[in-house]
This record gives structure tokens, sequence and C-alpha cells, in this order.
């Protein structure tokens, strides 16, 4: 999205809330206005950080309660606008009812309602925050693959995305990720995506850890837009030394001990790098010279790639949407990424999930009935499984 359209969001945020909101209120106190103001330019300046630098007040070394802080008066203020824009549409509806347009079922001037919106802003901020930060849950997927070996039936792959390792990230919640993915001793483990929101000297000590993540092929990635924020190519040497590929517009065979081909294993770059004058993500390089003769595992940070490889790829792992954040935003999110935000999905022969993220980019950290996951995927030989049911955009078999 346009920069300088992003931009404009803040001051359309605060017009709202000011003339729609806190105006109509002539009963409330000069402090509670001025307290108001505060509120509102904290969360501009908490949305103009990261629209012109791509950062957070993750990246300046505060405690992270502080951060908390500033996140929940930055979503209070945006659940605050929505909360606005139900009372405009209901009030319209009525007033439309009634046949009187002076009639308001919910009125502007009510402080005790100004009161209520207010609380109740922030309540659903402080609870979809929290969410953001929580654990991940397992999420199983299991399905047949046709081109699948009998003698490799039952490869398990871990998908890990968006795990947004920043400045309030600690040891702890990152040892905690790769202690579980260890645990279920994978074939294969795959990234689809933002790493990292910083520079490699400051979030080294955190980022060693994911060098332990163990699997019988190795751990693969491909690299998310936060990558490229954050000194791309810094990074991926860094990742790379640690035995972490990346496929920048590759494919590897995944062989097994008797060195006969598993899976194709395609990755592209993220449109991002167009941006910073580097390789930018292309299909078709991604795809050359794979073995037809077995299945393609393709990786890409963004789901919206997965429409063009409906009979090219078996299986596709996204990431990026964070799981569309709630219920309702989902849709606007979906909106940009082909109607995919979370879940597993079927389009032709392939078959996409899409991860709501391991962990939450804390620029973005709200949450509501969408918590972030480790996806545990099991891909069946069709002689040993039942294959599924082909009906497009269906959800199945998810756990």
């Amino acid at each position: 999205m346009n920069i300088l359209l992003l931009s404009i969001i803040p001051i359309l945020q605060f017009v709202f809330v000011y003339y729609l909101f806190l105006k109509p209120i002539q009963k409330y106190s000069f402090i509670f206005r001025k307290l108001f103001f505060v509120l509102l330019g904290i969360s501009a300046l908490n949305g103009y950080l990261y629209i012109f630098f791509k950062m957070t007040t993750a990246y300046f070394g505060i405690p992270k309660w502080m951060v908390m802080i500033v996140l929940n008066i930055f979503w209070a203020m945006a659940v605050l606008c929505i909360l606005i824009g139900i009372r405009l549409v209901l009030n319209f509806v009525f007033k439309i009812i009634r046949r009187n347009l002076s009639f308001n079922l919910f009125k502007p001037e009510s402080v005790i309602l100004g009161l209520f919106m207010t609380a109740l802003s922030f309540y659903i901020s402080a609870v979809a925050v929290s969410n953001g930060f929580v654990p991940p849950v397992i999420k199983n997927y299991s399905f047949t693959v046709d081109k699948l070996s009998e003698e490799n039936s039952g490869l398990k792959i871990i998908q890990l995305s968006d795990l947004h390792i920043d400045g309030i990230t600690t040891k702890s919640e990152i040892r905690d990720i790769v202690d579980r993915v260890n645990e279920h001793k994978p074939d294969l483990v795959l990234i689809t995506g933002d790493f990292v929101d910083g520079k490699v000297a400051d979030l080294k000590e955190i980022t060693d850890i994911l060098f332990d993540l163990d699997s019988k092929y190795g751990t693969y990635a491909v690299p998310g837009n936060h990558e490229y924020y954050s000194d791309y190519k810094k990074w991926i040497a860094y990742f790379e030394k640690g035995n972490i590929r990346f496929l920048e517009n590759k494919n590897i065979s995944i062989k097994n001990y008797a060195q006969k081909n598993v899976i194709n294993l395609c990755g592209i770059t993220d449109p991002t790098a167009e941006n910073y004058d580097m390789t930018e993500p292309s299909i078709k390089d991604a795809l050359e010279g794979i073995d037809k003769s077995v299945p393609t595992v393709f990786m890409s940070h963004r789901p919206k790639f997965a429409v063009e490889l409906q009979e090219l790829s078996d299986l596709t792992l996204c990431g990026h949407t964070h799981g569309g954040f709630m219920p309702g935003i989902d849709r606007l999110v979906g909106l940009l990424n082909e109607g995919m935000t979370h879940g597993l999905y079927k389009l032709g022969r392939e078959k996409v999930i899409v991860s709501p993220g391991t962990r939450i980019n804390t620029a973005s950290a709200f949450r509501i009935f969408n918590k972030p996951a480790i996806n545990i995927i099991i891909l069946e030989s069709s002689n040993t499984q039942r294959k599924l049911s082909s009906k497009n955009y269906s959800i199945y078999f998810e756990s």
C-alpha cells in the first residue's frame, strides 16, 4: 500500500475521533479532552514509526510493559474508530426506520455512552494485544499426495512462520518453540519468512537458538518482507551459516538415505525485494529443473502466489497474514491475499496452508479468536490413504 496513503490514516483517525466522538460530548472536562489528544498523539506516532521507518517501539530497548502500553493505546484508538462507525451506521438505519432524520438511537452527546465506548475499546485492545504474545498452539494437517512413494509415506513437515524476533523477544520464547518442534521429530522444518525485526548484532543471542532446530532433512526457508526492512543480506548470510538454507527463487531435491528423490522443495523471494533493488520473486526460476515424478512443496511468504501454482505445486506453504487478526477484519486481509488468511485451502491439484504466524509482529500484535501456531503436516502416499475432496477453497482435516 502506498506510503502516502498510509500516512493519511492517523490524521483521519484524529479527525474522526474528534469531530464524531469528543466534540459532541460537551460535558467532557478539559482534562479528559487533553488526555484523549495525548492518546491520539501516541497512537499516531506509533503508526508513523512503522509507516515511515518500518520500526516499532521494541527497537529502542524499552521494557516490554511500556511497549504493551503503547500497543494498547494504538489499538484502543483503532477499535474506538470502529465503534464510532458502528454507532453511525445503527443511528442511520434507525433514522430510516423511524423516518426521522433527527432521531439518534445512540446519542453522540451521551457521556455514559462515550465512557462505555472508551472502556470497551481499551478492554478489547488489552485482550487482543495480550493474545498476540501467547505461545503458539499445535495445528495438525494430514492428507494424501499422489506422487509420494509408499516408502516415503508419513513424511512429517513442520512449518514455522512470522517469528518476528525483536527487541522484546526473550530467549525462553524461542527456546520453547524450538524444543516443541524437536519433540515431534520432524523430517523437514520449513520457515515461511519474517524471521526478524532488527539487526543481527542486536538479536543474534536469540536467533542463534533457531540453529538448534533438528530434523532428518534439515531446515529451509524463504524471506518475508521484514527481512528486507532489517538488513537482508546480512541476515541471509547469518542464517545460512547456521544451516538454515534460503531458497531464493530456487529449488532443491530432498533425498532419502538411499539417495532417491522424496520431494522437490521450492521457494521464492518476496515482492518487497523490488524496493531494495534485490531479486524479485520468480515462480519460473523456482521451478526450473524439478523432478516431475515426485511431489513439489513450494514456499512463499505471501499466499497470493499460490493462485499461480494450482497445477504446479502439490503443497504450498505461506504466512504473512497473521491469520487476518480477527473475524471480520480477516475478510479485508483476504482481499489482499486471494481470500486466503489461515488454514488449509485447495486450488486445483494444489493444497495451500496459510500459517497464522508462530508469533506476531509487535507493530500488529492484535489477535481475537486467532491463535499463533506451529503447523505439523503429514504427507501420506495416495496408495495408503483415501484421497480428499476436491471442492475448491475447502478447509479440511485441521485440528
